[in-house]
């Protein structure tokens, strides 16, 4: 584990983000690796992913099952401070969030990594804000991200103690700017290729349960390849430490050297 600074290319000022190399890197020089850029929610910060969320303890599993081999995990920043609320989207005064998570952190990984990253698609997975941050992120930028794991995420963006209009007005520029960050309008209007979608809540935890029921079906109609599940429990890191673990196997599948690319 790494802790790292990634510039931002834009107004937006990023908290240090972190690394996880898994030792293959170092005995297989070149070999090609999957990303998985993972996504804290609000309050909150990246390292939360190592304390909470039990990041490191969890890929590193993974690597002892497959012979060293696992994701690179980048977990940046993505609220600038911890009580910030960015929605993936844009901060309170205007700093470009989304440019930032998309272009700015997944250059800054295939520069330093050309060699084990490549051009390939990544994943992207996240709790709460970080949840609704990854459907609507991969929507919006499908030539990046091919799978998506949604941790108890909303249905649509909102800034976390700010009212409907407050909100709208923070994050967009416009009622059309509003639906083309919605990931129902998104599958709903969009056509997509080859998209594998997770969706993992807690039982208890009633608007990302609803969200879940909504938009899983929203993404099987729009044939994704969608996997659900629901834990016993509420909006708590139980939950989102879990979904981690059993998230890392099922994108393999996909994104792993043998994948359904």
């Amino acid at each position: 584990m790494r802790r790292v600074e990634i510039p931002s290319s834009t107004t937006f000022r990023p908290r240090p983000a972190y690394l996880y190399l898994p030792p293959a890197l170092a005995t297989h020089p070149g070999h090609a690796f999957p990303v998985l850029e993972l996504l804290h929610g609000t309050p909150g910060q990246p390292s939360d992913w190592f304390t909470g969320g039990r990041l490191l303890a969890t890929a590193n599993a993974f690597a002892v099952a497959h012979h060293g081999f696992a994701p690179i995990v980048v977990v940046p920043d993505l609220n600038g401070a911890k009580r910030a609320d960015s929605e993936c989207i844009r901060t309170a005064n205007g700093s470009d969030v989304e440019t930032y998570l998309t272009r700015d952190v997944v250059r800054w990984v295939r520069h330093r990594y050309a060699r084990e990253v490549g051009s390939r698609p990544w994943s992207v997975a996240g709790l709460s804000e970080g949840g609704l941050c990854s459907i609507m992120l991969t929507l919006r930028h499908p030539a990046t991200y091919s799978v998506f794991g949604d941790f108890s995420g909303l249905m649509s963006p909102q800034v976390e103690h700010e009212t409907a209009a407050q909100s709208d007005q923070t994050l967009f520029a416009s009622a059309a700017d509003k639906a083309r960050h919605d990931p129902l309008w998104l599958l709903t209007h969009r056509h997509y290729g080859r998209l594998y979608a997770w969706f993992g809540v807690g039982a208890s935890d009633p608007r990302p349960l609803r969200a879940q029921h909504v938009l899983s079906a929203a993404a099987r109609a729009a044939h994704l390849t969608v996997h659900t599940e629901t834990q016993p429990g509420k909006h708590v890191w139980r939950i989102w430490a879990h979904e981690l673990q059993a998230f890392l196997p099922w994108s393999w599948r996909y994104l792993g050297p043998n994948g359904a690319r």
